[in-house]
C-alpha cells in the first residue's frame, strides 16, 4: 500500500502490538475466533480473507495498491476481535468498527475514511433491496455529494485558444513569460500575479479560456494590486465588441467619407486600433491627457505611422524609374509621356500609404516636358493622367500643381487641356476622388490670355472651387530643375486651443505666459512623434517606410532629418474676442493682439528649434474638424463663457469655433485678404484665404478681378474660394 499518513508522520507500526500486548508475560494467548453471527443470526465460518480484500478495496479507493499491507492490517484486525471478545463470536457490525479502529490507530486515516464509504454504501445498498423509501433519497443524496465533492476536488482540463487561433493547455508560466517580456515586471511579482489569476480561474469552473479574458483578467489584477505601470504596458488594443458591430454592420458607421463597404470598415477597424496605441504608446501621459482634455489636438493618431506630408518630383521617375525599396528597380525610367503618366500612378499609389495627406506633385506640366511631344495627343495625355490620379475612396486625393511657364509652350498647353478634361470630369458628378489642383500665379502669367482661360475653367463652378488651391508667386521662381528628392517633408502636426486659453487666463501677459506652457507641451507631442517615426526609418530597405529609403548619392528620398513639424493655432478670433472684447475683423486693436499672439508662439517655436531636438514651425490649422472638437469641449468644460462666443453652423447648428486663424465678419473679399495677410506674415508657412461666396454671388470675371487685386495689393500667399452656404453664425442656440 502507497498510501502515505495524513499528518504525514512515520506509521506507528508498534502502535497495534503496543495495544495487544498482555501485562504479563505468561497469560494465555486468546481464543481464535471460528464463527461470525451476520445481520439475520445466522452464523458462518470466520474468513479472514474476506476482512483482508475489504480493507483492500479502501485501500485502492484512498490511491494505494499495497495487497500485503492490506493481509497485515486483516490479521491485526483478527488479533484484536480474539482480544476483546476472549471466545466469543463477533457480529458484522463489530468486526468493522475493529477495522476502523485498527486503520486509524496504524495511521491510515484516509483509508479508513473509504472503509467506512464503503460501509455505509453497503448499508444503503441492503436497505435498497428491502425497498425502503428513506433509503433511496438517502442514496441519490450521497451520490450527489459524491459527484460534487470528486468535482470540486478533480481537476478539469483547461484550454486556451491562443491569439493566432490555436488551442493548447493552460499553463500559468506564459503569464508570467508575458509579464515580464511585455511590461518588464520582477519575476516574483509576475509570478504572483499569474497565481491570483489561476485561481480566478479555478474559481469560475471555466473548461476553455481566450486569449483576449486572459489578458483582461490579468490586467484587472493588476488594477487590483495597484500595478497600474504595468497594465498600461500590458493593455490590450482594441475595439469593443458593440463598437464593432455598429462599425461593420451599421451604415455610416466609419470615419471615412464615402460610400461604406467591407473594405472602408477593415480601415476604419485598423485604425481605431493605431489611435488607441498612439496614446498608449507613442505619447506620454502628459501629452495624452492634454489632447483629451481638449488644451491640444494630436492630428493623425490613426495613422501614427505615418509622416504628415512631402512634395513629389516627376524628375524622380525621368531619372531613376519605380526604383523604390533598396534600389530594386521594377521599371525603367519611361520613354514617352503616356509610360511616364502610368509610372506617376504607381508611384502615387507607393507614396500613399506612408503620409497622411494626399500625394503632391510639384510642376506636375511642367515636368512632364520634353515628353509631351505634340499638340495631337495633348488631350489622350491629359486624360489617362487624370484616370491614373483619381484617388481610391479610404484614400486623401492627389495634389496636381499646374504652373504656367510661357517660355515652355508644351507645358502651357498641357496645363489647359489638363484643366478642361479635370472640370469636364467633376460636372459629370465625377469629383469625389478628383486630384486637386493647385496653381502657381505671378503678374506675368495673369497677363497671358491662355492662363486666364485656364482660372476660368477652373473657376466655373463651386464644385470646381472647392478643389482649387491659387498660390500666388512674387519674385523669381525657380525653375523644376533636376530635383528628385522629396521635399516640404513634415512629420506630424499639433494643434493648440487657443480660446481655450484665453478662458484659463484674464489679461493678455497672462495669456501669453500659458501659451508659453500649452507650446511646450505641443512641442513634447511633437518630439514624440518624431522619436517614433525615428524608430520606424532605422529600418531602412526593410521597414514599414521601405519606399522612402531609396538611396543616390547617399541621400534618401526621404529623409527624416529633414522634416519639419507644424505647432498649429486655431481659434484666435475666438481668443481675441474673449481677450479684448473686440471683433477681429473690425477692429484694427484686436488685429495687434492677434499678431502678438503668434509672434509670441513663433518666438517659443524658434527658440525650441534652435535646440536642435526638431524643427518646429507655426502654421494656421484650417480643419474644420479641430475647431468643431474644441467647441465642444469648451461648452462643456467653460459653459456660459463658451456659449457666448463659439459661433454655430447656420445649418446644422454645430458649434465650432472660426478655423485657424481665418476672421469671420461682413468684409469685402479685398479687406479680408488683406487683413489675414498680416496674419499669415507672422506665421512661417503659407497659409489660404478662404473667401467665402454664394454660387451665384460673384462671376468668374469678378473672381479673376479678385485674384489681380489680391496678387497686387495684398501680401497674400494663397486664395481658395469656397461655398458660403458653411458660413458661420453668431447665433446661439
Amino acid at each position: 500500500m502507497t498510501e502515505n499518513n495524513d499528518d504525514n508522520t512515520p506509521p506507528q507500526e508498534g502502535a497495534f502490538d503496543a495495544q495487544l500486548s498482555f501485562s504479563l508475560p505468561f497469560v494465555d494467548a486468546p481464543t481464535p475466533i471460528e464463527w461470525i453471527v451476520k445481520r439475520d443470526g445466522r452464523q458462518e465460518k470466520f474468513e479472514q480473507r474476506k476482512i483482508a480484500e475489504a480493507i483492500f478495496k479502501a485501500v485502492r479507493a484512498s490511491g494505494g495498491d499495497d495487497r500485503d499491507r492490506a493481509d497485515s492490517l486483516a490479521s491485526g484486525v483478527t488479533i484484536y476481535l480474539a482480544k476483546r471478545l476472549n471466545g466469543e463470536s463477533p457480529n458484522v457490525d463489530q468486526v468493522h468498527d475493529a477495522v476502523e479502529k485498527v486503520l486509524i490507530e496504524m495511521g491510515h486515516a484516509r483509508t479508513a475514511v473509504a472503509y467506512v464509504r464503503y460501509r455505509d454504501r453497503r448499508s444503503r445498498q441492503r436497505a435498497l433491496e428491502h425497498g425502503g423509501a428513506h433509503a433511496i433519497l438517502k442514496e441519490l443524496d450521497e451520490a450527489q455529494r459524491q459527484r460534487e465533492a470528486i468535482e470540486a476536488f478533480t481537476p478539469r482540463p483547461l484550454f486556451v485558444c491562443t491569439s493566432d487561433e490555436q488551442v493548447t493547455g493552460w499553463d500559468r508560466a506564459r503569464i508570467v513569460e508575458a509579464l515580464a517580456r511585455e511590461t518588464r515586471m520582477p519575476e516574483d511579482d509576475a509570478r504572483r500575479v499569474a497565481e491570483e489569476v489561476e485561481r480566478i480561474v479555478q474559481r469560475a469552473n471555466l473548461t476553455t479560456l481566450t486569449a483576449p479574458l486572459i489578458r483582461e483578467l490579468v490586467d484587472a489584477k493588476l488594477v487590483e494590486l495597484g500595478l497600474e505601470r504595468y497594465r498600461a504596458r500590458h493593455m490590450r488594443l482594441g475595439v469593443p465588441l458593440f463598437d464593432a458591430e455598429q462599425i461593420i454592420c451599421t451604415p455610416n458607421q466609419g470615419e471615412i467619407e464615402g460610400q461604406q463597404d467591407p473594405a472602408s470598415t477593415d480601415v476604419t477597424l485598423a485604425q481605431r486600433v493605431k489611435r488607441e496605441f498612439a496614446l498608449a504608446t507613442v505619447h506620454s501621459a502628459e501629452v495624452t491627457d492634454a489632447h483629451r482634455r481638449g488644451d491640444i489636438h494630436l492630428h493623425g493618431l490613426s495613422q501614427i505611422d505615418r509622416m504628415q506630408s512631402a512634395t513629389h518630383f516627376v524628375e524622380f521617375l525621368k531619372r531613376f524609374g519605380l526604383a523604390f525599396y533598396s534600389g530594386g528597380r521594377y521599371a525603367p525610367p519611361p520613354s514617352s509621356a503616356l509610360s511616364l503618366v502610368a509610372q506617376v500612378s504607381r508611384m502615387t499609389s507607393a507614396m500613399q500609404p506612408h503620409f497622411v495627406e494626399g500625394v503632391r506633385w510639384s510642376n506636375f506640366n511642367e515636368s512632364l516636358t520634353p515628353a509631351l511631344s505634340s499638340e495631337s495627343n495633348m488631350e489622350r495625355i491629359a486624360r489617362n493622367a487624370l484616370v491614373q490620379l483619381i484617388a481610391p475612396a479610404h484614400e486623401p486625393p492627389a495634389v496636381v500643381e499646374l504652373s504656367w511657364p510661357r517660355a515652355n509652350v508644351a507645358a502651357c498647353m498641357f496645363a489647359l487641356q489638363f484643366a478642361e478634361t479635370w472640370g469636364a470630369a467633376i460636372d459629370e458628378g465625377n469629383a469625389f476622388g478628383m486630384p486637386h489642383i493647385d496653381v502657381a500665379i505671378d503678374a506675368d502669367a495673369l497677363e497671358h490670355a491662355d492662363f486666364r482661360g485656364m482660372l476660368e475653367c477652373l473657376l466655373e463652378s463651386y464644385e470646381r472651387r472647392a478643389c482649387v488651391t491659387l498660390r500666388f508667386e512674387r519674385g523669381e521662381v525657380e525653375a523644376p530643375g533636376r530635383r528628385w528628392r522629396a521635399r516640404d517633408l513634415v512629420g506630424g502636426i499639433v494643434t493648440l486651443n487657443l480660446p481655450r486659453i484665453a478662458y484659463q487666463t484674464s489679461g493678455e501677459e497672462a495669456l501669453h505666459d500659458l501659451l508659453a506652457e500649452r507650446a511646450q507641451v505641443a512641442f513634447a507631442a511633437l518630439i514624440e512623434k518624431r522619436s517614433f517615426l525615428d524608430r520606424l526609418f532605422l529600418y531602412g530597405g526593410i521597414g514599414p517606410h521601405a519606399a522612402l529609403a531609396f538611396q543616390y548619392n547617399n541621400k534618401a528620398y526621404a529623409d527624416p532629418e529633414r522634416a519639419r513639424y507644424v505647432a498649429g493655432v486655431t481659434g484666435l478670433s475666438e481668443c481675441v474676442k474673449i481677450l479684448t472684447g473686440e471683433e477681429l475683423h473690425n477692429c484694427e486693436v484686436a488685429l495687434a493682439c492677434a499678431q502678438r499672439i503668434l509672434r509670441r508662439l513663433r518666438d517659443e517655436a524658434d527658440a525650441f528649434s534652435a535646440e536642435d531636438r526638431v524643427a518646429v514651425r507655426v502654421g494656421a490649422d484650417a480643419s474644420e474638424s479641430c475647431a468643431r472638437r474644441f467647441a465642444r469641449i469648451d461648452l462643456q468644460q467653460h459653459g456660459d463663457a463658451a456659449r457666448n462666443i463659439i459661433k454655430y453652423d447656420g445649418i446644422t447648428r454645430e458649434a465650432a469655433y472660426t478655423p485657424g486663424v481665418s476672421i469671420n465678419g461682413q468684409l469685402a473679399a479685398l479687406d479680408k485678404i488683406r487683413r489675414e495677410s498680416a496674419l499669415h506674415s507672422e506665421m512661417e508657412l503659407q497659409t489660404a484665404t478662404a473667401i467665402q461666396i454664394e454660387s451665384s454671388d460673384m462671376s468668374v470675371l469678378d473672381l479673376l478681378g479678385t485674384i489681380e487685386a489680391a496678387l497686387h495689393q495684398t501680401e497674400c500667399s494663397a486664395l481658395r474660394f469656397v461655398c458660403a452656404r458653411l458660413q458661420l453664425d453668431i447665433q446661439n442656440l
